[in-house]
């Protein structure tokens, strides 16, 4: 992960908890270098930079979590 950002759908999930157990890791936007891909990706290599919105705006877990230093993006 190079970086992550807080953006207003971070405030209000921080303000509500948009029915998480807490604690939960926050964090919609993120931007990093491929690490390693699983059987079968095609898409993206090791190396690869990229950025994005994992599984946003999806209401349950595991969307977010991006302010952790590493994730998991399918």
């Amino acid at each position: 992960m190079h970086a992550a950002g807080v953006n207003p759908a971070g405030w209000e999930a921080r303000a509500n908890g948009w029915g998480r157990a807490v604690p939960h890791i926050l964090g919609f936007d993120m931007t990093g270098v491929v690490e390693a891909v699983g059987f079968g990706a095609t898409r993206y290599r090791p190396g690869d930079e990229l950025f994005g919105m994992p599984e946003f705006p999806r209401p349950t877990p595991p969307a977010g979590g991006c302010l952790r230093r590493v994730s998991l993006v399918r």
